[in-house]
């Protein structure tokens, strides 16, 4: 009898211990967090022309959601417990990158493709990875876009590469994960804004040489008798 009765004890004091951890689970703070881009000086260039408009990201597995993914080994993607996002990353990079390339692109204005107006240009985006690292020291936020630029009028890619940057971490904590994550999203509109730049001004000589190549053209057919 005394041998049930301990038992009994024991498994209400498992169940007590077990009821106690859960409640401290529950009254732990979840905290989220936001992932936006500073406000950038406008870049002056002597001439900003044609309307780029910017799709909705498409994302790979793993990174379509407000969690905030961290790994610590190759081929496994872990998740924060009481870290998120306040939205799943590639919605906030949308509005990001409209405000990024806005303010240094070489676009007289840059809109979101949804919107449904009418642009030359549109950026196609999609969301690789989003991640902090810790397989290194410090750990390291890896921000991994592909990007395509298309000429509606010519229905030419005009640019399609991978944009990868790695930003470390002040500490290896959610918390330092997100400060990195935000300066490389920085980083990473800076670079694409830079080859959206020079793909624009090979646009512009290729329209010039063309057109001035059909005026001389026109100009030796008026001059034949």
């Amino acid at each position: 009898m005394d041998r049930r009765l301990s038992i009994v004890l024991l498994l209400i004091g498992s169940l007590a211990l077990g009821g106690c951890t859960l409640m401290q689970r529950s009254d732990e703070h979840q905290r989220t967090y936001q992932l936006v881009l500073d406000d950038l000086q406008t870049t002056q260039r002597d001439s900003r022309q044609g309307s780029l408009s910017v799709s909705r990201l498409d994302v790979q597995p793993g990174y379509d959601t407000s969690a905030m993914a961290y790994r610590r080994s190759d081929h496994e993607l872990e998740y924060f417990a009481l870290n998120r996002w306040t939205d799943r990353p590639a919605r906030m990079m949308h509005p990001a990158l409209i405000d990024g390339l806005q303010a240094l692109g070489p676009f007289e204005h840059v809109v979101d493709a949804t919107a449904g107006i009418a642009t030359r240009f549109r950026l196609d985006v999609e969301l690789a990875r989003l991640e902090q690292d810790f397989r290194q020291q410090p750990s390291e936020i890896r921000l991994d876009l592909r990007v395509r630029l298309l000429d509606r009028r010519g229905r030419d890619i005009l640019l399609s590469e991978r944009i990868v940057h790695t930003e470390p971490a002040e500490s290896d904590d959610p918390k330092g994960g997100v400060a990195a994550a935000n300066r490389a999203l920085e980083a990473v509109v800076r670079q694409l804004s830079e080859r959206l730049t020079a793909t624009l001004d090979d646009v512009d000589m290729r329209e010039r040489d063309q057109s001035d190549r059909r005026s001389r053209s026109a100009e030796t057919q008026r001059r034949m008798p």
